[in-house]
């Protein structure tokens, strides 16, 4: 229930490659094989306590995200692993191996300026969607009022009607929503959908639709692009028109 909206990869060999990442991000860039050293340090002491459950408990929480919810999966121009998934394991390691060993907790300090390069994951991310939201704003509002069925993301919606966000300085309105349950036959065509680069459900969407881009916008790691929708029908790939 938890995998349904990914794709299990569909070979060993793929499953291998994405795990070969996993171990990757989770474990050595950014200096957290350190954390995962003092971890086994910590574990060969060999005593049973609720530290250990709850290392056991981290483990195999990163375990099964190597296994599900990987590496374009989902056909998105994001290649990389969602490392957030790995975040409450995550979480639960740095906690066990700082209450053994505290050293651990500060080594941590000497990556404190290091910036994420990993796409919708990087440190800046947030930042930058925003940025790329707040700009494409007024285009998005000239098309709701020009007439024309704009789709936005679940993810997108709130910052287009909640100003406090600091996308648009005025609750915008008269747009539809997609998310996880919409399925492209909703969509009708000639209609405006907008794809974001921080894991939309947009892919499985487009696979059923022929598009053609008519604006995108972008800052650091984050862009978003405006799609029309020219035709419905099982197409496979998503694959934008000329």
């Amino acid at each position: 229930r938890l995998a349904s909206p990914e794709r299990i990869p569909s070979s060993i060999h793929d499953w291998i490659l994405d795990l070969g990442s996993s171990i990757h991000i989770m474990g050595i860039s950014q200096g957290r094989f350190l954390l995962l050293i003092g971890l086994a340090l910590a574990w060969a002491r060999c005593r049973p306590r609720p530290r250990d459950l709850c290392m056991v408990f981290a483990l195999t929480w990163l375990l099964f995200f190597s296994l599900v919810g990987f590496l374009g999966g989902r056909d998105t121009a994001e290649t990389l692993t969602h490392v957030r998934y790995f975040l409450p394991g995550m979480a639960v390691l740095a906690t066990v191996g700082a209450a053994r060993w505290p050293l651990i907790a500060l080594i941590g300090l000497g990556w404190i300026q290091i910036r994420s390069p990993f796409g919708p994951e990087a440190s800046t991310f947030g930042v930058d969607m925003g940025r790329t939201e707040k700009e494409a704003a007024p285009w998005i509002a000239s098309h709701i009022t020009g007439g024309s069925s704009v789709w936005v993301g679940s993810y997108m919606a709130p910052g287009l009607t909640q100003p406090w966000a600091g996308v648009v300085d005025e609750s915008l309105q008269g747009f539809h929503v997609y998310s996880s349950e919409t399925k492209a036959v909703q969509i009708p065509n000639g209609a405006i959908f907008l794809e974001a680069a921080y894991g939309e459900p947009a892919a499985a969407i487009k696979n059923e639709l022929r598009v053609k881009e008519l604006e995108r916008w972008s800052h650091g790691e984050a862009w978003l692009v405006a799609w029309r929708v020219e035709e419905h029908g099982d197409f496979g790939t998503g694959a934008p028109l000329p």
